[in-house]
């Protein structure tokens, strides 16, 4: 566990295992416990590098400057605290979006890039249905970390999942993981 700065910001990351590096960025508003399922099966083949985006987790929530540059500027910094050059970037979502960023921005540090489930943003972006953003809005005014993942269910979970493994989720929550 480490923290390094980006522009006064101060990010929180981990690393696991050894071998070629892999930054993991992980979604909107989530932080590093978002891959505590993964990090241990990749940190047998990988040096896994983690990190809080800003805004995220045990990482700084600056009153601004959360733009895709300065998303893409912090990898670079926590690339730069573990002393790597370059490493395979994995970006899930929201990190998606900042990972392509990285890759434009910083092209030489990226040695193959994996997106999980996110999109290039822009004019063609799709948004996600109008009662999906409603429900996402609703939870994060909810100040109970464990209701307001609860409220989160239905946009990642079947009823019957969410049911089941409600410990295991909530465990692994960001909201509930600090």
């Amino acid at each position: 566990m480490a923290f390094t700065g980006a522009a006064g910001v101060r990010l929180y990351w981990e690393e696991h295992g050894a071998g070629e590096p892999l930054l993991m960025i992980p979604g909107f508003g989530c932080s590093v416990e978002i891959y505590a399922s993964n990090a241990p099966a990749l940190a047998e083949r990988f040096r896994v590098i983690v990190f809080d985006p800003r805004g995220a987790g045990r990482s700084d929530s600056p009153p601004d400057g959360y733009t895709m540059e300065r998303y893409a500027r912090d990898c670079s910094a926590v690339l730069d605290a573990a002393g790597c050059d370059t490493a395979h970037v994995f970006g899930t979502s929201f990190g998606g979006m900042i990972a392509m960023n990285f890759a434009l921005h910083a092209p030489e540090r990226v040695r193959g890039l994996v997106l999980a489930c996110t999109t290039p943003g822009g004019t063609a972006h799709v948004l996600p249905p109008a009662e999906n953003l409603a429900t996402f809005m609703a939870a994060s005014l909810v100040e109970d970390p464990v209701e307001s993942t609860r409220m989160r269910y239905p946009l990642h979970y079947s009823d019957a999942y969410a049911a089941e493994h409600d410990a295991e989720i909530i465990a692994l929550s960001p909201a509930t993981a600090r």
